[in-house]
């Protein structure tokens, strides 16, 4: 939110009766992040704090609440508010309070007249609501210019997979570390296939999926940069994720870049357009791959490949659906054709390519957060369960010595020029953690998978451009997000997943060579510190299963 903006709406907060804000916005809420912001846990809340507050916490969402919005309508007057439900309501009212609180009931959108009229009158600007620009639904891609060369051990992969192809296998899975490069190897594999087989040339095409948004981006910008370097011709790549619907003849003939829920929305709703996607696919290629055995989208994969000598391809730093040996391992593998492609590395391959300069040095710091043990932290120790339940992870992000702990440690880490990600228990968390963050003068935002897409994509873009110094998140950033210069990332998200551990980890691996840093500092909240070994035994962890 602009300062400008977030100042005006503390001031309309600020001037509504005390008892009415409290009522309104319910002062307890505010207690947790009171305690953040003050460092004393006795002291209480002052209601003069409460606006700032709402703002800190809420943003925008504030205007979006009828009783909120409507409050701060009454207080333009009786002639101004009537003029606007003159001119936004089919019927206005007599009484201001109906008024009010119909127009306050309209969604807010930017570039509508009702939106800018509320905004304008309440002395605010549509900033407030920026977003970015929805992209085309189909975009053409013309040669025209170079890429740096592939570095070796792509190539390598890439030379081993045409080879499998070339020998009769119709199905691989690529294994590399998240920020070696799966994408860019997977796609000059893919420009490789269409060009030995004239894939488009002959109506046939290539059907990427992904789970969401951000992964699906990341493809369309990898298959667009390799095929201006080594394309031989014009071709394009639809989108066919959320409400983006291209033509049918996008359908076939180029590079379809599909979301899994779409696609089996579309597969239950649109048979006749599934039916001509799948008739024209020739090779299948499936991100964050160990999501394979989803029974939709396994069913996705096995309808898509109906014709013969369709090729399969997945991608993935974590080879496996589960820690332990189990049948999930075993039918992943063999989805693949137990074909698990990974560079030769040696040994060790993580320390092999921080020595190449393309994963980042890593230092592994612990946060403590007291010296006597929390209840959550014994329950964190000592449940079985695939992962920790919603309970305990509320409890873990209402907890103030843990939030105080991880607020202090990123007011003192992060900055303009070191910028960090955190993974928190909950949407709530992360909304907390940022508001404190903001009150004390740190540069956070935070993002979750509930957001409207513009909004997340420009903050996501704001924080790559430098204009925010740490970004906090629950469930969006795991996978699917390049941001090459983070220098911390804090993990406040107990798990004891090692697939999910190592994905939010990865985004912080990106080193020199790839554009990123030459160290990343992980900061691990001792609740799960030791429970998984360095990042080299995660790597490699998962291999045996594929033999």
């Amino acid at each position: 939110m602009p300062d400008r903006d977030r100042v005006r709406l503390e001031t309309l907060l600020q001037e509504l009766p005390k008892t009415e804000l409290s009522i309104l916005l319910g002062k307890r809420r505010f207690l947790g992040l009171h305690k953040l912001v003050s460092g004393k846990s006795d002291e209480p809340l002052p209601d003069s704090s409460i606006a700032s507050y709402a703002v800190a916490l809420d943003g925008v969402r504030l205007l979006e609440q009828p009783a909120v919005l409507s409050a701060l309508l009454l207080r333009l007057g009786s002639a101004k508010l009537k003029g606007l439900a003159k001119h936004h309501l089919e019927q206005p009212f007599q009484r201001d309070a109906d008024n009010a609180l119909a127009l306050a009931s309209k969604p807010l959108r930017s570039g509508s007249m009702l939106t800018r009229e509320i905004l304008s009158s309440l002395g605010l600007s549509e900033l407030l609501l920026q977003e970015t620009d929805r992209k085309p639904a189909v975009e053409t891609i013309e040669p025209y210019e170079p890429l740096p060369p592939m570095m070796d051990f792509q190539s390598e992969v890439r030379s081993r997979c045409v080879d499998l192809f070339t020998h009769g296998a119709t199905e691989l899975l690529i294994q590399m570390p998240t920020g070696a490069g799966k994408t860019r190897t997977a796609m000059e594999l893919i420009v490789d296939l269409v060009d030995a087989k004239s894939l488009f040339s002959d109506g046939l095409s290539v059907i990427w999926l992904a789970h969401t948004e951000e992964l699906c981006e990341q493809a369309i910008d990898s298959f667009s940069s390799v095929w201006a370097m080594r394309g031989a011709e014009t071709t394009f790549i639809a989108r066919l994720w959320s409400s983006y619907s291209p033509s049918q003849v996008h359908l076939r003939g180029g590079v379809v870049v599909a979301g899994t829920s779409r696609m089996h929305a579309m597969r239950l709703n649109e048979p006749k357009a599934f039916d001509e996607l799948a008739s024209n696919s020739a090779i299948v290629v499936l991100d964050e791959a160990h999501r394979a055995l989803a029974p939709t989208v396994q069913s996705q994969i096995a309808a898509l490949r109906r014709r013969a000598g369709s090729l399969l391809i997945g991608l993935s730093a974590t080879p496996a659906r589960t820690a332990e040996p189990s049948g999930e391992n075993a039918a992943l593998a063999a989805l693949f054709g137990h074909n698990l492609v990974s560079p030769e590395l040696g040994d060790n391959p993580i320390n092999e390519l921080r020595r190449r300069g393309i994963l980042s040095k890593l230092e592994r710091i612990e946060l403590r957060y007291g010296e006597d043990e929390d209840p959550e932290e014994n329950a964190v120790s000592t449940l079985d369960d695939d992962d920790f339940p919603e309970s305990v992870l509320s409890a873990l992000a209402v907890n103030v010595r843990r939030n105080s702990a991880i607020v202090k440690e990123l007011e003192c880490r992060v900055s303009r020029t070191e910028p960090g990600i955190v993974f928190c228990c909950s949407v709530a968390h992360a909304d907390l953690l940022a508001a404190a963050l903001r009150l004390r003068g740190v540069r956070a935002a935070a993002i979750d998978c509930k957001m409207r897409r513009g909004a997340r994509r420009y903050v996501i873009q704001q924080f790559s451009r430098g204009e925010m110094d740490v970004l906090l998140n629950f469930g969006v950033l795991s996978t699917g997000f390049d941001a090459p210069n983070v220098r911390t990332v804090l993990i406040a998200r107990p798990t004891k997943s090692p697939i999910l551990y190592s994905q939010m980890l990865g985004r912080g691996l990106r080193g020199p060579k790839m554009g990123g840093t030459e160290n990343c500092t992980l900061i691990d909240v001792r609740d799960h510190l030791g429970r998984f070994g360095d990042l080299n035994e995660l790597y490699l962890r998962f291999q045996p299963y594929w033999s």
